[in-house]
């Protein structure tokens, strides 16, 4: 399972402070025109979303942003229901940011995603009954995996008292419906 990463990011002191340059490319490392590009940030007045796009050249640039440690960005690059993310960073205060991006093709046929490490542990307290399990999916073919949009239900016991799953920063979410068990949405990128 060996792979380029999808997201690389580094300070660059060839760009301006307060700019971020984001390259879109294929999984032949062609660049991507017209890739649809977001910019997330987070800082003391909330979350905001900046749209983009890429260039003929596979670039979309965001300029005159805040930059220092009160603010945090995050780059997301959309492409047929999949959403690929860049890990958060933090804009220096003298220079911009370079991120690539790598876009790859999707598929709806979940053959390829398995079940990689499952861990179940159950505990019983006042008189009920906790279950805690843990699983990981891996995505071992090229394409990424998206969920039906409606996303693939997880059976669960119909009396099911309660239901929380971890956040995690990417587009997977994990919904529980009353009397049926759990949908999960989102996609899995070629890896763990």
């Amino acid at each position: 399972l060996a792979r380029r990463p999808l997201t690389a990011g580094e300070p660059s002191p060839q760009l301006p402070a307060g700019t971020i340059r984001v390259r879109v490319l294929d999984a032949s490392e062609r660049p991507v025109a017209n890739a649809d590009v977001q910019l997330g940030s987070m800082g003391q007045s909330g979350r905001t979303q900046q749209p983009g796009r890429s260039d003929a050249e596979g670039i979309a640039l965001f300029e005159k942003l805040a930059t220092g440690d009160k603010q945090a960005y995050r780059v997301n690059v959309l492409y047929q229901g999949a959403k690929y993310s860049s890990m958060p960073f933090r804009l220096p205060t003298d220079q911009g940011f370079d991120v690539t991006m790598r876009r790859l093709e999707t598929t709806s046929d979940p053959r390829d995603v398995v079940l990689y490490v499952g861990a179940t542990s159950l505990e019983l307290k006042d008189e009920r009954l906790k279950i805690v399990q843990q699983a990981r999916l891996v995505n071992i073919g090229q394409k990424t995996y998206v969920f039906p949009e409606q996303g693939t239900l997880v059976k669960l016991p119909p009396d099911v008292m309660a239901f929380q799953a971890e956040e995690i920063m990417t587009d997977q979410h994990m919904l529980q419906v009353k009397g049926e068990g759990v949908r999960i949405t989102g996609s899995v990128p070629p890896g763990e």
